[in-house]
């Protein structure tokens, strides 16, 4: 025998390979596909069919995973661009409501002109005075006259249109 082991005394290939195989080449297994391409026996040939059809359920749910990966990120995507579009609506109500409180005439104006003072509104208020209304003026509401058509105490106008119109109670028991 030999002292590497790579032989034996009968002269046969390492590893019990088939005669004629190339030196080194590993002995057949049962049930393994022959350089021809067909099985050894049939009952390889079921089992070489079932592995193939694995590895081809395989490849389908790695397909379908990459599926759901791709809409998940497309539902990702769509979810942060609403929340951007959100941030960016409520960014435009607080900058339209500090605008309001400080007493804005024209809050798309001041809105435009606030981006060139960086934000700030106290700054835009002490460049553009125009654009604001005095902090002193009270916002009434009211020119100071009587509303038109106010009921007023006087009773005197209300028997003229009865006498006018007939109704005065003239002719009542």
């Amino acid at each position: 025998m030999d002292v590497t082991g790579e032989g034996d005394v009968e002269g046969r290939e390492p590893h019990g390979a088939p005669e004629g195989a190339p030196e080194g080449a590993e002995p057949a297994a049962e049930g393994a596909v022959t350089d021809a391409g067909a099985p050894d026996d049939a009952g390889a040939e079921a089992d070489w069919v079932a592995r193939l059809e694995a590895k081809d359920a395989e490849i389908e749910e790695l397909r379908a995973r990459v599926a759901d990966a791709a809409r998940t990120a497309e539902a990702t995507e769509a979810l942060n661009a609403q929340i951007a579009e959100l941030k960016r609506q409520m960014a435009d109500e607080r900058t339209e409501f500090e605008l309001r409180a400080a007493g804005a005439r024209n809050v798309t104006a001041a809105r435009a002109l606030l981006e060139e003072r960086g934000g700030d509104v106290a700054a835009l208020r002490e460049a553009e005075p125009w654009l604001f209304s005095p902090a002193d003026a009270a916002a009434t509401g009211s020119t100071g006259l009587e509303p038109a058509g106010a009921a007023g105490g006087d009773d005197g106008d209300l028997r003229r249109w009865e006498r006018l119109a007939g109704l005065d109670g003239e002719g009542e028991e």
